[in-house]
């Protein structure tokens, strides 16, 4: 019996979450657009010096 109160309770609780329609407005939405582009040349940037350090470092094993 408890176990059904508190899943019902649950329930009620993430339909509500699941409810929130709420919508950033065009200005954050762009910055955080802006900020994800960023972040994302940041990694591609970063992941092509460490194959470059990764290919330099197999060719001095080699060696």
């Amino acid at each position: 019996m408890l176990g059904k109160a508190v899943f019902v309770v649950l329930l009620v609780l993430m339909s509500g979450c699941a409810a929130n329609n709420h919508q950033p407005d065009a200005a954050a939405s762009a910055e955080a657009r802006a900020e994800n582009d960023r972040l994302k040349s940041e990694a591609s940037a970063l992941r092509k010096a460490v194959n470059e350090q990764q290919a330099v470092l197999e060719s001095l094993k080699q060696h």
